[in-house]
């Protein structure tokens, strides 16, 4: 991969970039160069990896192995596209030697040499990186809080939530939280069970004292189950494991608006 003398520059935090690719010492020297101008990366070798991933995280562009062996990359486009029509996709390679698959997808934003300059390749992923998110049209009803101590998720679910026609509302922590729906119930609270300050589960109980309807989805990692347990006692209407299936997540929080199962109306904004 050559350089053309481009500087380094320090891009603002944004969605990571997702590199699908089966050789070895490409798959590192994209993640050695991207990483070296800023970016956050996630690096996989297959197409079975790459869906698995894109369920946990959501990236900002997705760059694939034209000449993937375990799906074609049009078929792989395919499925990403179902998942997220919006994610931009790059190929890597000559799209003419990529096997055809069932049908070629149409939705694959550019196509890049394997040996692609630095400055070309960074110019082209900066382009979609940067490039106007769709407005989504339909918007769904009430809002989502999400309260959690940590900025990247809180950063990621909203960005998410957002474009898939959700109005989300963030707090920091229990306190916030509390401030928020005192002032205004959101439709429903995605909750960290452990956070500085004032716990999940105390947040949980004050939430259901407020707003004893309140629909609250408890976000936890696989160790808590006791404390989930305890959740549910308080109140919880379900939870989440981290890292999370954002698809799964956002089917969730669809199905509880179209059965009915909501709040008043949205909360005051609460800062990332």
């Amino acid at each position: 991969m050559r350089s053309n003398g481009l500087r380094k520059t320090n891009p603002k935090p944004t969605r990571p970039i997702l590199v699908v690719e089966e050789d070895l010492g490409l798959r590192e020297r994209l993640f050695d160069v991207l990483t070296r101008y800023g970016h956050v990366v996630i690096t996989v070798h297959s197409g079975e990896r790459a869906m698995a991933v894109l369920k946990h995280d959501w990236p900002g562009v997705i760059l694939v192995d034209a000449t993937l062996s375990d799906t074609s990359c049009w078929e792989l486009a395919d499925r990403i596209h179902a998942f997220d029509a919006h994610l931009p996709i790059i190929l890597l390679g000559d799209p003419h030697q990529a096997p055809t698959g069932t049908r070629a997808a149409p939705a694959v934003q550019a196509a890049l040499p394997r040996d692609v300059a630095e400055d070309l390749l960074l110019m082209e992923i900066d382009r979609w990186l940067s490039a106007p998110q769709p407005t989504r049209q339909e918007r769904w009803p009430g809002a989502v809080l999400v309260v959690d101590d940590e900025p990247k998720l809180r950063h990621t679910l909203r960005e998410f939530l957002e474009l898939h026609g959700f109005t989300v509302l963030t707090a920091a922590s229990g306190e916030d939280a509390l401030r928020c729906i005192e002032q205004s119930p959101p439709t429903t609270v995605l909750l960290d069970i452990k956070m500085p300050g004032m716990d999940g589960l105390l947040t949980l109980k004050k939430i259901k004292s407020l707003q004893p309807k309140a629909v609250v989805i408890m976000m936890t990692s696989l160790e808590e189950e006791a404390l989930v347990k305890q959740a549910f006692a308080l109140g919880a209407s379900d939870y989440f494991l981290k890292p999370f299936d954002l698809e799964g997540l956002e089917s969730n929080l669809l199905s509880r608006i179209l059965l009915g199962e909501s709040g008043t109306g949205p909360c005051g904004t609460s800062p990332l």
